[in-house]
């Protein structure tokens, strides 16, 4: 049975029935069937909570319509602060920029204020990952999943799988910082020897230790250079 003009906090609703509630009816914008409760337009609480037993529970956010529609799906979260009077927002969102190929975009607000947010991290359908620069366009570290490759300051492919470090400044380099009697160290290996080859700085006494064949072999320090083994030069011994 219909229950005629139910108010809830002065909002009429002229139809209520089993299955659902009319807004003034003019539109549904809410349906409660055996699969479930369907809202249209905005629901306000203040929490949510999914509880599923024992079985898996889901929270779905449902944009669009395949093959009519282009939407994206957005999760929107709002916060204060005491302390000033406006807000912070930030966005979990679904882009599916083709069909069937989906990307998801975590957002930031530099400022406070809806509408500022920028990209921060993207997950591409294809298994690619983005952080992305304080603009929020520019990738800022980039993995391309198909190549295997890593790219930090661009997206510039390297030779073969592996690191690349790029920059639009006038030098760009890898740096290892260690404690005072510490060491940094680049290894090489294989899978017999993870360290057959290796590249040592020891800051206790400043030198540097080349490493081949599991075997150091070269020591350069602030006395000079240390050989292990021959040394072979060019032109009778001069370099």
């Amino acid at each position: 049975d219909a229950v005629e003009q139910l108010n809830l906090e002065d909002h009429t609703f002229t139809t209520f029935t089993s299955t659902g509630i009319d807004d003034n009816a003019t539109s549904t914008k809410l349906t409660v069937s055996d699969t479930g409760i369907d809202v249209t337009g905005t629901v306000l609480a203040d929490g949510l909570s999914v509880d599923a037993g024992a079985s898996d529970a889901t929270i779905t956010i449902d944009a669009g319509t395949a093959g009519v529609t282009s939407a994206d799906a957005k999760l929107q979260l709002i916060g204060s602060f005491s302390g000033s009077g406006v807000a912070g927002y930030g966005n979990i969102y679904l882009d599916v920029p083709s069909g069937g190929k989906s990307d998801m975009y975590f957002q930031t607000a530099p400022s406070g204020g809806s509408g500022g947010e920028v990209n921060r991290l993207k997950l591409d359908g294809n298994g690619d990952i983005d952080f992305y620069a304080t603009d929020g366009t520019t990738p800022a570290f980039h993995w391309d999943a198909a190549d295997e490759q890593l790219h930090v300051g661009g997206t510039t492919a390297p030779e073969t799988a592996g690191i690349s470090i790029e920059t639009s400044a006038a030098s760009g380099g890898l740096q290892i910082i260690s404690p005072t009697t510490g060491r940094g160290d680049i290894f090489f290996g294989d899978t017999a020897d993870l360290n057959v080859g290796q590249i040592r700085y020891a800051h206790s006494d400043n030198s540097m230790t080349f490493r081949a064949n599991a075997a150091d072999v070269l020591v350069l320090n602030s006395t000079g250079i240390s050989v292990t083994g021959n040394a072979t030069f060019a032109d009778n011994g001069k370099a």
